[in-house]
This record gives C-alpha cells, sequence and structure tokens, in this order.
C-alpha cells in the first residue's frame, strides 16, 4: 500500500480548506490548517513535503527563506520535498507568447528580484494570480540557508497524437512552470 499514514495540508483560504475538509472527510489521516505556509509548523515531520505554487508567492526574500524554513522544519532526514512553481528561467519576452495556450504573464519592467508577475488566464472567464519573480539563484540560496538542496526540473509532457502539429511546442521549449 502506497498510501501515506498521515497527510497534514495548510492553505491560507478558509474556502479551498473547506473544499477539502468536505472531499476528504472521512479519511482520519489528513489533518487541515488554514494558515500561512511561511510559520507554519506541522504537528510532525514528513518524508514528503510537497509545496504547488506557493514559493512564488515570497514578496520578499525574507518570506522566500520563511518558506523554505518551513519546508525543511517539516521534512524529515533524507526526505524530499517536491514543488511546482513558475518559471523563474522564463525569458521576459516569452511572457506573453502562451495566449494560444489561454494565458499570459505579465511584469514590471525591469524584471528584478521580487518583481510582480500577473498570470492572466482567459478561459472560462479571466482571473488573474499574482506571483513574485525570484532569480533561480535567489531560490538555491533562500533552500541552502534552511539546510536542503534544490534541483529544477522541467516538466515531462507527452503530446497526444490527436494534437495539432507544432501546436504545444513553445509551451514544452519554454515551460511556463518548473518542478523542484
Amino acid at each position: 500500500d502506497k498510501s501515506p499514514a498521515f497527510v497534514e495540508a495548510i492553505d491560507l483560504s478558509n474556502d479551498q480548506i473547506s473544499l477539502a475538509q468536505q472531499r476528504w472527510k472521512h479519511d482520519s489521516r489528513i489533518k487541515f490548517s488554514v494558515g500561512d505556509a511561511r510559520d507554519f509548523r506541522p504537528s510532525q515531520s514528513f518524508d514528503v513535503v510537497t509545496g504547488l505554487w506557493i514559493l512564488n508567492y515570497a514578496k520578499t526574500r525574507e518570506d522566500l527563506e520563511n518558506f523554505f524554513a518551513t519546508i525543511s522544519y517539516a521534512l524529515q532526514p533524507q526526505g524530499v520535498f517536491l514543488g511546482i512553481n513558475d518559471n523563474p528561467f522564463s525569458p521576459e519576452q516569452s511572457y506573453l507568447d502562451y495566449k494560444p495556450y489561454g494565458f499570459a504573464k505579465k511584469f514590471e519592467s525591469p524584471r528584478q528580484e521580487g518583481s510582480k508577475v500577473v498570470w492572466v488566464i482567459s478561459e472560462p472567464v479571466e482571473m488573474k494570480i499574482t506571483n513574485y519573480w525570484w532569480s533561480p539563484q535567489s531560490y538555491k540560496d533562500a533552500a541552502k540557508k534552511a539546510g536542503l538542496e534544490l534541483e529544477f526540473q522541467n516538466p515531462d509532457c507527452s503530446i497526444p497524437d490527436s494534437a495539432t502539429p507544432g501546436y504545444w511546442d513553445f509551451f514544452l521549449d519554454v515551460p511556463p512552470f518548473i518542478a523542484i
């Protein structure tokens, strides 16, 4: 059985936690909390910690360091962090080229450490999500300060045979997100 013995989940959004609690209400192995991951301290340490779209919410270098401190605190020795994040390697000129995929990324110019990056998602209704850009080295430095080693990995995606030839080429060549 590959099911986890215990899961502890946190989110700033009461609505998101309520939805998760409703979905998993019969599973006593999951504890949900509303809170800020920058200063969260779980009730125990874990073999695996995930952070999906969280590190890119660091408005300051201190926020980034605090996120990694939480991750480090939550991990058992030899534990693994798995994350998905806005891709800090994306060149600035690529941000509008994601429009064929239903979104664009906009940024404060010039892009620098801590610059806002706004994802404008156009389908099914327009939605804006504000992130903050940090260089790959800033991520590595913040992780190292927390005693962690960081590796970036481009997503490994497969394209269905029914896809229009060439349609996904840009998305795969310059992925808008990255695995950590």
